[in-house]
């Protein structure tokens, strides 16, 4: 018990100091608002602690002196730039004089119980500034930026945009300056489907592979559009090309098996070496069961069909036709069904071959219904490789 008090008394004053030790650590080397938090931190529940209180108010004071040192020569630069880090850093101040605002009146007692006093700097005229040089910073940059007319000068302008909505919700007709600079980004691609297979597709093959919920492959630069727009200046083609349908042909194929089983047919007499009928222990003549084997035979029909559509998604730059890239794709789709009928005695059937004689024959499914079953598949493998190669056309 003396032991794990003395490790508990030990543990919080290793503690102490080195929460003591850290605010001086930080202010010697000149990390004042670290020293401050420390500091502050330890105030909030120790506000008597008088190493804690001259910690803060010098860490206090250095860090007020320091960013407005900071601001003064960011200022003088008088660069448009440096607006969005002047507020950063007026807001620090005003967070930091916040944060000993909410400490309770602090007393030196060893310097005759002096009352600490923080002074403060009024900051929200200065915020003000900071905040309408900023966003007027990062408006003009748009502007310079959009009047270059590429699609990447055009995409920074909306970032640029972007920044001004952490001052304003509304700033001049920002906006619709956003909205430019997004038309202006966008890359457009059209998705083409076309059959080079030589066969006809099933009717509607071609128009649901085009439904393809656009929503999930585009990209924030990026838009897909599957009904061409003549007024649209289309940047990378995406053509899904069926370029092969394969058609196995109707196949039969035959399995013949037997299965037997040994049944109970009557009783015999049982004979001893001498050929003479045993009796039992009352003088009764003996019995056993006289066994016979049965047999059936299965005659197994297999009916066999198989459709694939080969196809390739193709990427092209429509300002270098160039091949981007090319990526495969198939979809199978096989039929099989098997029933079978039987010769011989059903009882010698096991339960797998008796199940194979309830099945009944069917016909064989017509060649455009197994090309039409491939499309769920074929389809979603091409969406598949235009989400992963849509980085490419971004």
């Amino acid at each position: 018990m003396k032991q794990l008090i003395y490790l508990l008394i030990s543990t919080l004053i290793f503690g102490a100091l080195v929460s003591c030790n850290g605010a001086k650590r930080a202010l010697r080397n000149g990390d004042y608002e670290r020293s401050v938090y420390l500091s502050w931190k330890k105030l909030r529940k120790h506000p008597q602690k008088e190493k804690y209180i001259l910690l803060l108010e010098e860490g206090f004071k250095k860090a007020q002196e320091n960013d407005m040192q900071e601001i003064s020569l960011l200022k003088q630069e008088n660069r448009s730039d440096n607006w969005d880090r002047i507020y950063v850093m007026y807001n620090e101040i005003r967070r930091r004089q916040n944060k000993v605002k909410s400490l309770p009146e602090l007393r030196v007692k060893s310097q005759g119980n002096r009352i600490v006093k923080f002074p403060t700097i009024d900051v929200d005229a200065q915020m003000l500034e900071a905040k309408q040089g900023a966003a007027s910073d990062y408006y003009s940059r748009a502007e310079r930026l959009l009047s270059k007319g590429d699609k990447q000068s055009a995409r920074n302008a909306f970032y640029e945009i972007e920044k001004i909505k952490k001052y304003y919700k509304e700033y001049k007709s920002s906006d619709s300056l956003q909205q430019i600079a997004r038309n202006r980004g966008i890359n457009y691609a059209i998705i083409n489907v076309n059959n080079q297979s030589g066969m006809p597709l099933p009717a509607g093959y071609e128009d649901e592979l085009r439904k393809i919920n656009l929503r999930d492959i585009e990209r924030t630069w990026l838009l897909f559009e599957t009904r061409e727009s003549p007024n649209r200046a289309y940047d990378y083609i995406v053509k899904v090309n069926v370029k092969q349908i394969n058609i196995a042909p109707e196949r039969l194929a035959y399995n013949n098996y037997t299965e037997t089983k040994q049944i109970q047919d009557g009783w015999q007499y049982v004979l001893d070496n001498k050929g003479n009928v045993k009796k039992d222990s009352l003088g009764n003549d003996m019995k056993e069961p006289k066994y016979k084997t049965i047999s059936c035979v299965i005659h197994e029909t297999i009916m066999q069909k198989a459709a694939m559509v080969n196809g390739v998604v193709e990427f092209i730059d429509l300002q270098t036709k160039q091949l981007v890239r090319s990526v495969p794709i198939a979809g199978e789709n096989r039929f099989e069904h098997g029933y079978a009928i039987a010769n011989g005695d059903l009882n010698a059937l096991s339960q797998v071959s008796l199940d194979k004689l309830r099945i009944q024959p069917v016909p064989f499914p017509p060649t455009s219904g197994m090309i039409s079953a491939t499309l769920p598949i074929v389809k979603n493998m091409a969406i598949q490789a235009i989400q992963n190669n849509s980085g490419l056309l971004d």
